[in-house]
C-alpha cells in the first residue's frame, strides 16, 4: 500500500509545519517520549535555520490537517529557542529517558557544529512557551559539554541510551563525528540529583558516565542510539556505529571499541559506509520477530545491492542471548539471525535514516521505519519516500526487496513535492493521538510550504489509520466503489468514478478527469484546501466520513449546490499563496461591497491569480459582476461612489482635496483613462503603514479572514452582516467575531447547514 503525504487529513495524521521560510524544521525529529505526562507521546523537532527546536504536545481528537509551529502556545507545545553563542540549535535532537527520574522523560538538544549540548526536563504544565538557554539552570535543565576538540568535528549528536547501567534512571548518549579523525561518544547517567547547570568532561568517570573511542571516522550524525535489551540481560544496550555495547551495572571511565569482547559487545561487519557524510544509520527496534529479544537495525544509504548504486540497503539483526562471537557480517544474515533490506531504485538512499516504528499495524510485533529522502516517488524529485516493514512472528525471509514487497509486508509513505526529500529523518512513536495505537512520524526538512521555502514538514502519521484493502483501477474509465472500512481508492488512467462510501479514505485520481461521488446534500459537507493537500468531511454521522482527494478534478452530490459537479480545479491553486496575496483579494471585497468574503469567491479568485490573473485584471472583473451592478446600479455618481468605497476602506469621509481630484478623474474617464476599479486599486495601495487607516482595513481584513478562510464560509448576507458590526471599536470586532462564530455552529448543522470550503496554512487566525 502506498500512502501520499499530501492525503494526512487529521483522521489518518497531519503536518507540522516550520514557522518560517529556511527553518529547515524537521531536520532532526524525535518521538518516544511524554514530555508533559499526560498518558500521550509527543514529539521534538529541531528547527535549525531558525536556531530553535519545538516539542508537539499529544492530543486525541485532532481537527486540522494542518499545524504550523508557530501556533505554539504553552499548551500544545513549547519552544526552545537558541542565542548567538549556538548556531543552528536543533540540529540534532531526541528524547531522552526521564534522566532525573520525576516521571517525565526528557529531550536534549544539540547545535550544528557544536559541542554543546541542552537537556530540558519534562514537566506537566508550562506556564512560559518559549524556554530560553537561560532556563538550564540546573532546575528545569542543564547543558552539557564535554570539550570534543577536533577539527574536524561535526557537531554533538544525541540520543537515549535507555538504562544501560540498571540504576532506574534513563541515561542519555552524545557522538562526536568526525570524517577525518576517530570520532567519540559520551554516555551519562542519569542521576535524581541534578543541583548543577553544566556537565562536563569531570562526569566521565566511571561512576556518573563514561568515554567511548575508537569510533571509525565514516561514524555520521545517524549512527548514535540506543539499542534496547538486545542479549537479554534485562539492561539496555547502546548502538555506536556498527557496535553494539552491552549493558551493565559497573563501567570503567573509558570504553575502547577496538578492545571490546565478546563479553561487552559485537560489531557488524560488512555495512557499506566508507567516508561519507552520512555514515551508517543505526537504531533499536524492539522485537520484530517474536522471540522477546529486541532487536537493531543498521542503514547504509551508500549501499548498491544488486546493482543499484547507492539505492541504500538496510540490515536487521535480530537479539540472541548467547554473543559468544563478537563479529557479525551482515553478508550472513539468513532470515533465522536477521535479513536484508533493499531499496527500490538508483540514488534512493534508502537506510539513510532509520528507527523503530512501534506496533503501527496493531498486531502485537514492533515494525521498522526506514527513509530514503532521494527518491523520486511518483516521478516527483527528490521527494523521497520512506516505508514500514511489519514485524512477522517467526520471521525466516532473509531479504526484504521494497521495490517487489507486498502490501502485507510494508506500507510506503510518499513525498510530495521537489526537492522536499521526506524520510530525511524517521522516527516512531508511541500514541500521540489516544487511540492506544502506536504511530509514526517522517519529516522532508526541505520542504516549501506557500512562499516560505525550505520551511519543512513533519508528517505524523497515525498507526492503522487505513484498515482496507487497496482499490485499484485500470488504464480505461473505471467506477471504483469502496466500503465503510478506510481504504485507498486508486484511478489510475482514465476519467474515473470514485466513491468511497463509508470510512476515512484515500481516493486517487492520478491520470485523466476524475471525479469523486458522494450521497446527501453537498452542503452537508466540509472541504479544507492546504498546501499539503484536501480533504473532504461528511458532517453526517453515518455518512461518508472523511476522505482525502489526490488528483481529483470534480466533486458530484447527490445534490448539487449549482445542478452540476463542483470543480475543483477552479479552488485549489489558493493553497500556494501567501498571506499578503490573500489580503489583497480580501481587500476587494471589502472596498467593493463592504462585506466578508465569500469562501468560494474568495479561493476561486485565488486559484485565478496563482494562474496568472493580475490584481489589476482582477479589480476590473470584479466590476462586471452581479453584485457589484446591484451594488452600484446604473446611475450611480462617480460623487457617490467614491464616497461609498472611501467608507469601505477607511470608515470616514475622504478628504476634501482627494475627494475632488478622483471625483474630477472618474468624470473625465474618457480623457484620463482613470477607472472605477483603477480609483479602488489606486486608494487600497495609497493606505500608509502605521496610519489609522492602516488598523482599520488591517481590522476588517482579518475579520473577513475569519469569515472565510478560517471558518470556511460563502453565505454573502451573513458575510454583510459581520462586517457590518465593525466601526473601528474593539467592542464592535468582538462583535463581528462573535457573530462569525454564531454564524459558523449554524453552518455546521449536517442537515440545515452550509457547504464550507476552510483554507488553512496560508494565513494566521487572528482571533485564535
Amino acid at each position: 500500500m502506498a500512502i501520499l503525504l499530501s492525503s494526512l487529513n487529521s483522521t489518518n495524521g497531519f503536518a507540522v509545519v516550520g514557522s518560517g521560510g529556511s527553518d529547515n524544521a524537521g531536520k532532526s525529529i524525535s518521538a518516544s517520549g511524554d514530555f508533559n505526562g499526560d498518558g500521550l507521546s509527543d514529539v521534538i523537532v529541531g528547527a535549525p535555520g531558525a536556531n530553535k527546536s519545538f516539542i508537539v504536545f499529544g492530543q486525541a481528537n485532532i481537527a486540522n490537517p494542518f499545524f504550523n509551529l508557530s501556533e505554539i502556545n504553552g499548551d500544545n507545545g513549547i519552544e526552545i529557542n537558541g542565542d548567538e553563542t549556538t548556531f543552528g540549535f536543533g540540529e540534532s535532537v531526541a528524547f531522552a529517558g526521564d534522566v532525573n527520574g520525576d516521571g517525565f522523560d526528557d529531550v536534549i538538544i544539540s547545535g550544528e557544529e557544536s559541542t554543546q549540548s541542552f537537556v530540558l526536563f519534562g514537566a506537566e504544565t508550562w506556564d512560559n512557551s518559549a524556554i530560553s538557554l537561560s532556563d538550564f539552570d540546573g532546575i528545569s535543565g542543564f547543558r552539557v559539554d564535554l570539550e570534543f576538540d577536533s577539527r574536524e568535528q561535526r557537531g554533538a549528536f544525541v540520543s537515549s541510551a535507555g538504562d544501560i547501567n540498571g540504576d532506574g534512571t534513563d541515561d542519555f548518549l552524545i557522538g562526536y563525528a568526525s570524517l577525518t579523525e576517530d570520532g567519540k561518544a559520551s554516555v551519562v547517567f542519569g542521576s535524581q540529583d541534578w543541583s548543577s547547570a553544566l556537565v562536563d568532561a569531570s562526569f566521565l568517570d566511571g561512576v556518573r558516565g563514561f568515554e567511548i573511542t575508537d569510533i571509525a571516522p565514516s561514524t555520521g550524525t545517524n549512527s548514535f542510539s540506543g539499542a534496547g535489551d538486545v542479549n537479554g540481560d534485562g539492561l539496555d544496550d547502546l548502538l555506536v556505529g556498527t557496535n553494539v555495547i552491552f549493558g551493565r551495572a559497573d563501567w570503567s571511565s573509558l570504553i575502547s571499541l577496538s578492545a571490546m569482547d565478546s563479553s561487552e559487545g559485537f560489531s557488524v561487519s560488512g555495512v557499506p559506509g566508507g567516508m561519507t557524510s552520512s555514515g551508517v544509520a543505526v537504531s533499536g527496534l524492539g522485537d520484530i520477530n517474536g522471540d522477546g529479544l529486541d532487536d537493531v537495525i543498521f542503514g547504509a544509504s551508500v549501499a548498491s545491492p544488486e546493482g543499484l548504486r547507492r539505492a541504500g540497503e538496510s540490515y536487521v539483526v535480530f537479539g540472541k542471548q548467547d554473543w559468544s562471537d563478537p563479529t557479525i557480517d551482515v553478508s550472513s544474515l539468513n532470515g533465522s539471525n536477521g535479513f536484508h533490506i533493499v531499496g527500490v531504485n538508483e540514488q534512493d538512499s534508502s537506510g539513510f535514516s532509520v528507527s523503530g516504528a512501534g506496533d503501527f499495524n496493531n498486531d502485537g510485533l514492533q515494525d521498522i521505519l526506514i527513509g530514503a529522502p532521494n527518491a523520486d516517488p511518483n516521478g516527483v524529485n527528490l521527494s523521497g519516500e520512506s516505508y514500514i516493514i511489519f514485524g512477522v512472528r517467526g520471521w525466516s525471509a532473509a531479504t526484504v526487496d521494497l521495490f517487489f514487497a507486498e502490501e502485507a509486508e510494508v506500507l510506503r509513505l510518499q513525498g510530495v513535492g521537489d526537492d522536499d526529500r521526506s524520510g530525511w529523518a524517521v522516527s516512531g512513536f508511541g500514541d500521540f493521538n489516544g487511540d492506544s495505537v502506536d504511530d509514526i512520524v517522517v519529516s522532508a526538512f526541505k520542504a516549501s510550504i506557500g512562499r516560505d521555502s525550505n520551511s519543512g514538514v513533519s508528517y505524523i502519521v497515525f498507526g492503522d489509520a487505513f484498515s482496507g484493502e487497496d482499490i485499484v483501477g485500470s488504464d480505461i474509465d473505471d467506477l471504483l466503489s469502496g466500503t465503510s472500512e478506510s481504504e485507498v481508492l486508486s484511478g489510475l488512467f482514465g476519467d474515473d468514478t470514485i466513491a468511497g462510501g463509508g470510512g476515512n479514505d484515500l481516493l486517487e485520481g492520478s491520470v485523466g478527469i476524475d471525479t469523486a461521488v458522494y450521497s446527501g446534500n453537498q452542503n452537508s459537507y466540509s472541504l479544507t484546501l492546504s498546501p499539503t493537500g484536501t480533504t473532504i468531511e461528511d458532517r453526517r454521522t453515518d455518512g461518508n466520513g472523511t476522505d482525502t482527494l489526490v488528483d481529483i478534478e470534480f466533486l458530484d452530490f447527490d445534490t448539487d449546490l449549482t445542478g452540476a459537479p463542483f470543480d475543483l480545479q477552479q479552488f485549489g491553486g489558493a493553497t500556494g499563496l501567501n498571506a499578503q496575496d490573500f489580503e489583497s483579494f480580501i481587500e476587494f471585497y471589502i472596498a467593493y461591497f463592504n462585506r466578508a468574503p465569500d469562501a468560494v469567491g474568495l479561493n476561486f479568485w485565488g486559484t485565478a491569480f496563482a494562474n496568472g490573473t493580475t490584481l489589476e485584471e482582477m479589480a476590473t472583473l470584479f466590476v462586471d459582476q452581479d453584485e457589484t451592478r446591484a451594488t452600484y446600479p446604473d446611475g450611480t455618481s462617480n460623487t457617490d461612489f467614491v464616497t461609498a468605497v472611501y467608507d469601505n476602506v477607511l470608515g470616514r469621509i475622504p478628504d476634501q482635496d482627494g475627494f475632488d481630484f478622483w471625483v474630477d478623474m472618474l468624470n473625465r474617464s474618457e480623457e484620463t483613462n482613470v477607472t472605477r476599479d483603477q480609483f479602488i486599486l489606486e486608494v487600497l495601495r495609497g493606505v500608509q503603514d502605521g496610519s489609522p487607516d492602516r488598523a482599520y482595513l488591517d481590522t476588517k481584513v482579518d475579520i473577513g479572514a475569519y469569515f472565510a478562510v478560517h471558518r470556511g464560509m460563502s453565505d454573502t448576507d451573513s458575510a454583510s452582516a459581520a462586517m457590518a458590526l465593525f466601526d473601528g471599536s474593539q467592542g464592535s470586532v468582538n462583535d463581528a467575531v462573535a457573530a462569525i462564530d454564531g454564524f459558523y455552529q449554524d453552518a455546521l448543522d449536517p442537515s440545515n447547514g452550509e457547504f464550507l470550503m476552510q483554507l488553512v496554512g496560508v494565513l494566521d487566525n487572528p482571533f485564535a
